[in-house]
């Protein structure tokens, strides 16, 4: 497996954001629409919380709420950990594991650069597996 940093990770993936004064429902059409799993909440350049899916779920629908009418900054996650790009991603994702969540903000010089999700982990270790998964299947069926 690679050592990869969340740099690598990130690319030139720009964050997804919206303001805290945003509803639920604007912030759920942003989800949607860039096919990400959360959202992190800006004030300015100040990164104040993330909204995810799991925010909807069980702060919004869960607890009955209106999402037109319930800001996103009522319902986010305020307490966040954050990780440097330089990070190891398999330090990250070890972060994540230990913590319970799914979504990792990445600031680099108090600046929010990107957000690594589960998945942008999963793909990359699924395809290195795959690949040997490949070379091992050709290796066993040029020995027969």
């Amino acid at each position: 497996m690679s050592e990869r940093v969340l740099r690598d990770i990130l690319g030139g993936n720009r964050p997804v954001s919206v303001d805290g004064g945003s509803n639920v429902v604007e912030a759920t059409r942003i989800m949607m629409r860039t096919d990400a799993g959360a959202v992190l909440v800006m004030n300015g350049s100040k990164l104040e919380g993330i909204f995810t899916e799991r925010d909807l779920v069980k702060r919004v629908v869960g607890a009955g709420l209106d999402p037109k009418s319930t800001s996103v900054a009522d319902v986010m996650t305020a307490q966040i950990e954050t990780a440097d790009p330089d990070m190891k991603a398999v330090d990250a994702l070890k972060t994540m594991q230990d913590k319970g969540f799914r979504h990792l903000p990445v600031k680099e010089n108090n600046k929010v650069v990107g957000i690594v999700s589960l998945r942008d982990f999963i793909g990359k270790e699924l395809t290195e597996i795959q690949d040997q998964q490949a070379v091992e299947r050709s290796w066993a069926d040029s020995s027969r």
